[in-house]
């Protein structure tokens, strides 16, 4: 069984861009970006090749998130799916779902906030 739960909050985007957020009602908020960015750090580690292919196959390493306040409460911060999967024990941070796109398949907005767990 599934619950859910309304909360009051003032969310940050730390996304480099506007979000656009569309309520069933279809009513878009925009949210639009703090001055600096959630990043998080990338390596990528070469685990295979497929034959014939002159490209290394390679696992992504999540590294370093910079940018990303220490939780506070009543504070929602809004990031990448990126960074909110190398913060997995945070949770006020949520990165956008449900995209909704437009007829040349670019995100335009999103339905819906994604939380770890």
């Amino acid at each position: 069984m599934s619950t859910t739960t309304q909360t009051e909050t003032t969310m940050m985007n730390l996304t480099p861009h506007p979000i656009n957020l569309i309520t069933p009602e279809g009513t878009t908020l925009t949210l639009l970006p703090q001055e600096e960015p959630a990043r998080v750090g990338q390596t990528l580690e070469v685990i295979s090749s497929i034959k014939n292919l002159p490209l290394p196959v390679c696992r992504e390493v999540l590294g370093e998130v910079t940018g990303l306040p220490e939780e506070q409460p009543g504070v929602t911060l809004i990031v990448s799916f990126l960074v909110r999967a190398a913060v997995p024990d945070r949770g006020d941070v949520l990165s956008p779902g449900n995209f909704v796109r437009d007829e040349k398949g670019r995100v335009t907005g999103a339905k819906s906030l994604i939380r770890n767990g």
